[in-house]
């Protein structure tokens, strides 16, 4: 791994000193604006599904957030569960294989939308891990994205997409 990326990626983390461009998003107004049923078209890297369903739970005290997504092609299920602690946000995701992982990420503002940032392993190399709520016409679409530390690319790999539209 490139030396100096790794010190700018740890500085960053560390420090949440990442640019926004705006005021900074709080995790209470994420996860108000997130709560509900969602449906839509999803993509990953290796197929596009007809539909995706995602259930986003947020508790009362707006510190807990859990996103329950099922890609209805072949019924794989996932889930990511936020929780607001006093000097950080954990996120504790199982995958559609069971995986489990837990992370410290960071909420940064994206664009209209917002975004969360941290440091995890997939399959033996250390990534950033990047979550973009971004805001479409009706609802959001949500990018799930990863840029691994050893690699030189300086773009993020988008492993997942799925468009987040009101339920009715």
């Amino acid at each position: 791994m490139n030396y100096f990326r790794c010190m700018l990626v740890c500085a960053c983390l560390s420090s949440n000193s990442l640019a926004v461009a705006k005021e900074q998003a709080t995790f209470a107004d994420v996860c108000g604006v997130i709560a509900g049923q969602w449906v839509g078209p999803a993509a990953s890297t290796a197929r596009r599904y007809l539909a995706a369903q995602v259930e986003a739970i947020c508790s009362h005290d707006g510190k807990q957030l859990m996103l329950m997504t099922t890609l209805e092609t072949d019924a794989a299920t996932s889930s990511w569960w936020f929780v607001q602690l006093p000097d950080r946000i954990q996120l504790m995701q199982r995958d559609n294989h069971g995986k489990f992982r837990q992370i410290d990420v960071s909420l940064y503002d994206y664009g209209d939308g917002f975004s969360f940032l941290g440091l995890t392993e997939v399959n033996g190399r250390e990534a950033l891990l990047k979550l973009i709520f971004e805001p479409l016409a009706v609802g959001w679409q949500w990018q799930q994205q990863l840029q691994y530390l050893d690699d030189d690319s300086e773009t993020y790999q988008v492993f997942l997409s799925v468009d987040l539209v009101p339920k009715v």
